[in-house]
């Protein structure tokens, strides 16, 4: 064969096979975004049917393994712990998999993939942030063609529509919140005043606070509030206790009487009541009954 056609199949499986290596961090990076989501959900649903809470340690580490392998345990070798049930084969080692298959039968090319980092974290209340460090070989063993990369992959994954882990895991889903966002007062805490939180208590959805605690953090029911991603939200529950009803203030066993002034709020809700700190947050502090002092 003429050197012509020889250079010309080369630079047209070149120009093919480049194509493909180009493609593969927009396919990784949304993978992991979907993977994120799922492994989120489903570590959700393990931990609230139990109604225990992960540590942080056990958290980062089975969320981490969940959009790995889709296993709550190890990934490395015979993986092992519970499997990750929302997942669905939507995991990174899943779709590299199918990948590798892909390119393997419709287009001849050997991909193998190396996972070197995976990290999730929070710089906004409604965002978590997922990191990968992914490598990957692209090669044609019948022309000697190769690629090796290294990329750092990054997605912003919305917690909306994902199930609130501190009300969930708390009462073992006896009662459950899905995460929506408020738009009364957003961003704006001196704009509140008794209409205000009366119809941000009927919406049943959550706020930006200072004082509250990251979305992130509510699966190993930390009390530590999150300046950058803090969300709060009210109970709405049958509760005959003298209690605050501000949602991690509710479960943190700290803010009932007599530790705290407790008010109640009937004409926003029957059982309705708030600390007095909170109170004075949601400018209601003149509308309420005093129940205790601290």
């Amino acid at each position: 064969m003429p050197a012509f056609y020889t250079d010309q199949s080369i630079k047209t499986r070149v120009m093919s096979m480049d194509g493909y290596v180009r493609s593969i961090p927009l396919i990784i990076g949304d993978s992991l975004e979907i993977a994120t989501y799922d492994a989120l959900d489903s570590i959700y649903v393990e931990y609230s049917r139990r109604g225990i809470f992960p540590t942080q340690t056990e958290f980062e580490t089975n969320l981490t393994n969940c959009i790995t392998c889709g296993r709550m345990g190890s990934c490395v070798g015979a993986m092992s712990g519970a499997v990750c049930v929302l997942m669905n084969s939507t995991d990174l080692l899943s779709i590299e998999a199918r990948l590798v298959n892909l390119s393997s039968q419709h287009l001849n090319i050997n991909t193998t993939f190396s996972l070197y980092d995976l990290d999730v974290i929070q710089n906004y209340p409604y965002d978590v942030d997922v990191y990968a460090e992914i490598g990957y070989t692209v090669s044609d063993n019948s022309f000697g063609i190769k690629w090796t990369k290294r990329e750092n992959i990054t997605r912003i994954v919305s917690i909306i529509g994902l199930k609130d882990p501190l009300v969930g895991i708390n009462t073992a889903q006896g009662y459950e919140k899905v995460i929506f966002r408020s738009a009364i007062c957003e961003f704006n805490d001196t704009c509140w005043d008794y209409n205000r939180t009366k119809a941000f208590y009927n919406e049943q959805k959550f706020t930006y606070a200072i004082n509250g605690t990251s979305f992130l953090s509510r699966y190993w029911n930390s009390t530590s509030p999150s300046r950058c991603c803090g969300i709060e939200s009210f109970m709405n529950v049958t509760d005959y206790r003298n209690v605050s009803f501000l949602d991690h203030y509710y479960f943190s066993g700290e803010y009932s009487c007599p530790q705290k002034t407790i008010l109640s709020y009937s004409t926003i809700s029957t059982y309705f009541k708030l600390d007095s700190e909170t109170a004075g947050r949601y400018g209601i502090s003149d509308n309420g009954t005093l129940l205790c002092r601290s």
